[in-house]
């Protein structure tokens, strides 16, 4: 069983904002995109917390995640977008 938490994170000046999908025997593939740009890049996170400093450059960056289990079945996460207050 794979579960998923979408949130819209906030934060700013160097804190760290979790977003985290749960289960067992599962993989993470974590994607992001900064704002005012269409491409989607691989991030190096592979565990279940996508969890990256908020910095006023990062404001507006999208991020997803893939999950996979043991057996290849995957789900996307929705989308949530980093923001800066």
């Amino acid at each position: 069983m794979i579960a998923c938490l979408a949130l819209l994170l906030s934060g700013c000046g160097g804190e760290d904002d979790p977003y985290v999908p749960t289960g067992n025997g599962l993989t993470y593939t974590w994607y992001f995109q900064n704002a005012g740009t269409n491409a989607w890049h691989k991030s190096g996170v592979t565990d279940n917390t996508y969890d990256d400093v908020m910095t006023k450059a990062r404001a507006g960056r999208q991020v997803y995640c893939v999950v996979t289990d043991a057996w290849g079945h995957s789900v996307t996460t929705d989308t949530v977008t980093l923001v800066c207050n």
